[in-house]
């Protein structure tokens, strides 16, 4: 009896050894099966993230695309709510008499839903000479238009008033939205006026 308590005991001890060791066995197998579909997953976002970089470097060489030139230089852009034109400079005086510069748009609300007025969607840039122009006072004949509300889909003119420098440098105008984050010029042209 003595043996058979003996070798039981021996076979116990065996079997728990076998046991812990397989314990031991299948759980770092399962860290190298983890850390192995760990990389496996690293590697595929990795060529993921380089398939998408070369899509991108391929997009970037395709031309530009034409319908956002055109819109571009009909002083229109894709992500912009509203659309001007740089139509007409004519040389006058203010309530001064000193030279001023009548500039005319033609202001268009393009997808705004809410009604919207030139003065308060754009802001102008007049230039003579590298240097900005002021706002002038002046007469303007009938209304400039300048805080006049339009609803989406309508177009209206407006004239603005320029303190002029002198009268024979030439006239840079740039109109951008007044509320965007990139400052985009939708409308840039030069007038001689001498």
């Amino acid at each position: 009896m003595k043996i058979i308590k003996k070798i039981a005991t021996v076979v116990g001890f065996i079997v728990i050894a076998l046991v812990i060791i397989g314990a031991v066995a299948g759980g770092s197998g399962k860290k190298k099966s983890d850390s192995a579909s760990s990389q496996e997953t690293v590697q595929a976002s990795d060529s993921k993230a380089e398939e998408k970089a070369e899509e991108k470097a391929e997009e970037e060489k395709k031309p530009a695309d034409t319908s956002a030139a055109e819109a571009s230089s009909s002083g229109e852009t894709p992500d912009s709510k509203y659309a001007v034109s740089i139509d007409n400079c004519s040389v006058g005086t203010d309530w001064g008499g000193d030279p001023c510069v009548f500039i005319t748009y033609t202001f268009t609300n393009v997808s705004n839903d809410d009604p919207a007025s030139f003065g308060w969607s754009m802001i102008t840039e007049v230039y003579q000479g590298g240097i900005e122009c002021e706002t002038a006072l002046a007469d303007i004949e009938g209304d400039s238009n300048y805080t006049t509300d339009i609803k989406k889909g309508n177009s209206i003119a407006v004239t603005q008033a320029y303190k002029l420098r002198d009268t024979t440098t030439d006239v840079e105008v740039e109109v951008k939205e007044l509320i965007s984050f990139d400052k985009k010029v939708l409308a840039r042209q030069v007038f001689t006026i001498a």
